[in-house]
């Protein structure tokens, strides 16, 4: 069982002074599991569950393009758009065997997200069962915490790879734990699967892939398992190609042109220009320590103190230097690949991007809530007040250098909801973000839980008098986490379900004769159609799911082979030029399918 990490305890301290070492209590640890995994399961659920259509495009059509096609229904074709890795679509395959319907197929999409959020949530009590001396219920506690806050919520609110990234990089992260302490062959060879299945999801996996084959390879070679490193590399190699070649299989076969915008091209591009990585970098991390209220800069200096110590435990902490290492190099290129990729754009929400590390700071969280769960009973020295000041000094000063640079653009039009979604709980009342009361609204918050967990752990306090403290503040933590969770949805919930406005589209089955492909034509701007390029492809994505049956064809004029009927904007001169008629017009936008002339 993955429980059998505990066997090799998370402290060797001896000292009298300090708790004495834990015992496994499995039964307990695999209840808190459970439990944690319903619970967050449930909260996923809730949050989502309303929804009816997919809400960003071409993200979530590219997963549920690929299901149906993999199911063996009719191509939902991603022309030209971005690519997306495959796996979320293969895993939502079954889905299209037994229905075809939109609706029904994005509810059972979002319902799988939420269901492996629940096992990404289950596997992070185990993995905070071992960082922290935390017993296994508050280990429930703290993992339900990291799981179900607002920037992780939003996670499964979309048909995305969002919750396979988080289960993928815990359980890595597990397994290469437990990799170091036993050496067992058959665990480095599932840390290299699972590695490998988060790349096949989402491509930012690509540097876990890298750490893990390093790590478990490294090992067998340093511990001179000649054989051991051997099958791990041959592993690597072989399920990495295989992910490679299912990528491009699919990808060959769902897309007519695929754009390289997601690729390790992209990336390649942008790592050049370091002081826009620097900008990127900068606004990310006030990105995490204003939605995390500083929980992530404890829990981050936590695990970087005990990485480097040479001593193999840190008695007063209990997280050992190698599992703090673990951590570090699995996080650490995740978090800079996300400020290389994300460096040099325009988009307000990408200055601050927030989805790529939401998905992978949970050791860093769950670490940083021990930490200040530990000063609540067990008191604050000089030192901790230190790294409190500086957490404070850092929302302040950081968040100060994001509004200078683009305060202004993210106060007058924040961006996609969805990346930046840790902070939509700070969207004020006339839906603007404004990065420097969020900054004094955070350091405001950390104050507020540091001041509570001082006074609990006062050592003069009476025990009752601290319990009251503490029951105190937990009430408070749960009734701003309660507001914060609601505005959130109130924010994220804008305009929701606005796109099932073109399930009207459905008509159009009885107006063309079967088994006729539809042609869509989009128009650029630089024609000025009197709908923008961008808005156009997404009603062509909608149009696809709502219209299964049909195959969906991009026509790129009257004399082609594609038609004669086709999508385009009302007005398109080509269209009106070429004598065309209109059948049907989109309600809802001025989109209409076109009955090009014949020959007939």
């Amino acid at each position: 069982m993955m429980t059998d990490l505990l066997d090799t305890p998370a402290t060797v301290d001896a000292s009298p002074a300090v708790d004495p070492p834990r015992t496994t209590g499995r039964r307990g640890l695999v209840v808190s599991m459970l439990v944690t995994g319903v619970v967050v399961a449930a909260a996923r659920w809730a949050f989502s569950g309303d929804r009816k259509v997919f809400h960003v495009s071409p993200d979530e059509p590219s997963q549920l393009a690929i299901a149906r096609w993999l199911a063996g229904e009719r191509r939902w074709n991603m022309f030209d758009h971005a690519t997306w890795q495959p796996g979320l679509g293969t895993l939502l395959t079954p889905i299209y065997w037994f229905t075809d319907d939109g609706e029904t197929a994005v509810r059972w999409a979002l319902a799988t997200n939420a269901a492996i959020a629940g096992i990404s949530a289950a596997v992070l009590v185990l993995l905070t069962r071992r960082l922290t001396s935390l017993p296994a219920l508050w280990c429930g506690v703290v993992a339900a915490l990291a799981a179900a806050a607002p920037a992780s919520l939003s996670a499964s609110s979309f048909v995305w790879a969002e919750p396979l990234v988080s289960l993928s990089f815990v359980l890595t992260i597990v397994l290469l734990i437990r990799w170091y302490d036993t050496g067992a062959l058959v665990t480095g060879l599932a840390a290299i699967a699972v590695s490998v299945g988060g790349f096949t999801s989402h491509s930012r996996l690509l540097p876990l892939v890298a750490t893990t084959v390093a790590l478990t390879v490294g090992a067998a070679a340093w511990r001179r398992r000649w054989a051991h490193a051997a099958a791990l590399a041959a592993t690597s190699a072989l399920s990495f190609l295989g992910s490679a070649a299912w990528t491009r299989w699919i990808l060959a076969n769902v897309w007519d042109d695929p754009s390289d915008q997601n690729t390790v091209g992209a990336v390649r591009d942008r790592i050049d220009r370091p002081l826009d990585v620097a900008e990127a970098l900068l606004g990310q991390v006030w990105y995490q320590l204003a939605a995390t209220v500083g929980v992530a800069m404890i829990g981050a200096f936590v695990i970087g103190r005990s990485a480097l110590r040479s001593r193999h435990t840190d008695p007063f902490e209990r997280l050992r230097t190698i599992d703090a290492r673990i951590v570090v190099v699995s996080t650490l290129p995740m978090i800079g690949l996300s400020a290389v990729f994300m460096s040099g754009r325009s988009r307000p929400d990408q200055f601050i991007y927030g989805r790529y590390n939401d998905a992978i700071v949970w050791p860093i969280i769950v670490v940083g809530l021990a930490w200040i769960g530990r000063r609540a009973t067990g008191g604050f020295e000089r030192r901790h007040v230190a790294l409190a000041a500086v957490t404070a000094a850092m929302i302040l000063g950081l968040g100060y250098a994001v509004d200078q640079l683009h305060g202004d653009a993210i106060r007058e039009r924040y961006g996609v909801r969805g990346m930046i979604a840790g902070l939509l709980g700070f969207v004020d009342g006339d839906n603007t973000l404004d990065v420097w009361r969020t900054s004094l609204i955070a350091t405001a918050l950390f104050a507020a839980t540091i001041g509570i967990a001082a006074l609990a752990g006062a050592p003069r306090l009476p025990r009752r008098a601290s319990r009251a403290v503490l029951g105190i503040g937990a009430a408070a933590a749960l009734l701003v986490l309660g507001v914060a969770v609601v505005r959130t949805e109130d924010v994220a919930d804008l305009r929701l379900n606005g796109w099932t406005a073109a399930a009207q589209v459905a008509t159009v089955d009885d107006l063309v004769p079967p088994g006729l492909p539809l042609g869509v034509r989009p128009v650029p701007n630089s024609r000025d159609p009197i709908v923008e390029f961008v808005p156009q492809r997404q009603r062509f994505q909608l149009y696809q799911l709502y219209l299964p049956q049909r195959s969906f064809v991009r026509d790129r004029g009257v004399d082609d082979d594609v038609g004669p009927y086709v999508f385009a904007p009302l007005q398109d001169p080509d269209m009106l030029e070429a004598g065309a008629t209109v059948v049907w017009r989109d309600p809802s936008i001025s989109i209409a399918l076109w009955l090009e002339p014949t020959d007939d």
